[in-house]
């Protein structure tokens, strides 16, 4: 049988590929003990997607996991609040189900049997707002029927905004009720969810703590993965290749996996450094494009100046003759372009005039495409 990639990228969480993290576990762990409402905070392909789904399938407590990127409407959310209800409640009459969790709208909902289970929908008559009370009444009711504290997991919680602003409303209406519930909204439009949670007037303001899943992974830690990784399906990479691979992604979750995973597709059994610079190229040579269509995008004036002043490391990007080199026009365009990018989770701010291309791919995108001065 020929050996498989050991490494894993993407939404699906796997157990064996998970590195470190013990931390931002251990506190939401601790916070849904406590019954705290938490933020969970993280740029893109940093990995937040992985850790909330570990918490739902370890954590042992029960847990209604929705990502708000894939719902289309609020009825969507709601069906998929009662889907998550019937899989925690493992109920096994649907009829019994609807009568006893969803009695006041029963008259709206419908179900289906498949191959793949109970499928529910809601009518389309049923008022917008009262699905959303209803779907946010399931989670006190799980806690009072199943006598311990539910978990409610809203992933990518920007997204909000598309299907109801009335949400975030009904949501801090919701708890209210007696406790037994914690919620845990994510989400990698930073600004966004500082306005929400932690600005005053915020509709959200101080009703939940905060979870920052900021830093890179740790070199240590990730170097043995790898290596093990390697090793154990077959292939021996070289100590400077290792160190290399590393260095190259810088510890970013997402890339680690990536990297490696075309560095095991290229190499032999014994892998070089010189393996790790083919693997790169060819993922530069893949995602190329899709650098290209996220920049006219975004399509902010100057982007393309402040992205290449950001790759080429400067060490102070405010300097008045560094921003005259980079023909950027005042420090406060600079600024202003940062914080989107910020926003969006494509810069990070170290400290004090110092910020960084997270995406290190990206950022070798940024010097080769663009060039320097």
């Amino acid at each position: 049988m020929s050996p498989v990639n050991p490494f894993r990228f993407g939404k699906e969480y796997v157990p064996e590929c998970f590195i470190d993290r013990e931390r931002e576990y251990g506190d939401i762990l601790a916070g849904v003990e406590n019954g705290v409402n938490l933020v969970l905070i993280a740029p893109r392909r940093f990995g937040k997607t992985w850790l909330l789904q570990k918490f739902a399938r370890e954590s042992g407590f029960p847990t209604l996991y929705i990502d708000l990127f894939g719902i289309l409407s609020v009825r969507d959310f709601a069906t998929q609040m009662a889907q998550e209800a019937y899989r925690l409640l493992r109920e096994e009459n649907p009829v019994a189900f609807v009568t006893r969790f969803l009695k006041d709208i029963a008259q709206y909902v419908s179900f289906s049997i498949t191959t793949r289970g109970v499928s529910f929908s809601l009518h389309p008559t049923l008022p917008e707002e009262e699905c959303l009370q209803e779907a946010l009444r399931l989670p006190h009711v799980l806690h009072e029927t199943l006598k311990t504290q539910v978990a409610v997991i809203l992933d990518e919680f920007q997204e909000y905004e598309r299907l109801s602003p009335k949400l975030p409303g009904l949501i801090r209406s919701a708890f209210q009720r007696k406790g037994g519930t914690s919620y845990i909204f994510s989400g990698s439009r930073r600004h966004f969810l500082e306005r929400l949670f932690f600005t005053t007037g915020g509709p959200l303001y101080f009703s939940a703590k905060r979870v920052d899943m900021s830093n890179f992974l740790p070199r240590e830690a990730t170097l043995r993965y790898l290596e093990e990784r390697f090793r154990k399906s077959g292939k021996n990479i070289q100590e400077e290749a290792l160190l290399y691979l590393f260095d190259l992604t810088r510890g970013h979750p997402y890339y680690v996996q990536f990297l490696s995973y075309e560095v095991w597709n290229l190499g032999g059994q014994w892998i070089t450094k010189d393996t790790v610079d083919a693997a790169c190229e060819t993922l530069l040579c893949h995602e190329s494009y899709n650098y290209d269509v996220l920049i006219e995008a975004l399509g902010y004036k100057h982007l393309k100046k402040v992205l290449s002043l950001l790759a080429s490391k400067e060490k102070e990007i405010f300097n008045p003759q560094v921003l005259t080199r980079w023909g950027i026009s005042s420090p406060a365009l600079l600024q202003k372009t940062l914080a989107k990018l910020i926003d969006y989770g494509i810069v990070e701010k170290l400290h004090p005039g110092k910020y960084e291309l997270l995406d290190p791919l990206f950022a070798m995108y940024v010097e080769r495409r663009f060039g320097s001065r």
